[in-house]
């Protein structure tokens, strides 16, 4: 996870608009897969490209701000992984 961190702080720090997405969508994987929810992922798989959809509309839109870069690198860090 802290890996993904790293690649999403990168592409952010960059304005790679093209990575993000794909990061970002890995990063909630990562996250639900460390968690060990098999709800929690049942539940995400349906709606994980809708969220990959909205997250790349954002950026198209220039969008994502720092708050939300900074959570997740809150949340890797926290995560410990």
């Amino acid at each position: 996870m802290q890996n993904i961190s790293d690649e999403i702080d990168y592409a952010f720090r960059a304005d790679n608009e093209d990575n993000y997405p794909g990061l970002d969508h890995r990063f909630h994987q990562s996250f639900i897969s460390f968690s060990e929810n098999r709800l929690l992922g049942s539940v995400y798989d349906p709606i994980s490209l809708k969220l990959r959809a909205l997250a790349k509309n954002n950026l198209v839109k220039k969008m994502v701000h720092e708050v939300s870069h900074s959570e997740h690198l809150q949340i890797a860090q926290s995560v410990g992984r």
